[in-house]
């Protein structure tokens, strides 16, 4: 009879609380900056919060799926991960997060101020207009799915 009563207390310790029975307590990425459609060979360097994350990388879009073929940006556990188009980790950074950011991007020497807001969403896509040079920058609250 203990044993049934110690047996249905340990099943209910890790339905209530199954990150820690499991182990499973790992920080959820906070924000992640991918880029999206519009980029042709275009020459890109990027600043958050007046800190180069990226200088002089060549960026193209996939025509099907609109991802940016070169770079992504996550920020897990106070640090910006650089990624390339393989999902190798390029460098990573220390980095203090704030409500908002302010992300500068210069494509093709022209500068354009954008401003990331993580009560829209935590997924950030920046996109380019292929015709008239305007850049965009939506906000998700779940991954961005590509098909």
């Amino acid at each position: 009879m203990r044993q049934l009563v110690l047996f249905f207390i340990l099943i209910g310790n890790v339905l209530l609380y199954p990150s820690e029975c499991i182990g499973l307590q790992k920080k959820p990425t906070e924000f992640y900056i991918i880029f999206g459609s519009g980029f042709r060979s275009d020459t890109i360097s990027l600043f958050i919060n007046d800190v180069k994350i990226a200088c002089q990388i060549v960026l193209n879009s996939d025509p099907i799926t609109g991802i940016g073929e070169g770079a992504s940006i996550q920020f897990k556990n106070d640090c910006l991960m650089i990624f390339d188009q393989k999902l190798n980790l390029i460098e990573s950074k220390p980095f203090q997060k704030s409500n908002r950011i302010r992300i500068i991007i210069h494509i093709n020497d022209l500068p354009y101020e954008l401003v990331a807001d993580f009560k829209k969403g935590k997924y950030i896509v920046i996109s380019k207009h292929w015709y008239y040079y305007n850049v965009y920058l939506n906000h998700y609250k779940k991954p961005v799915v590509f098909e």
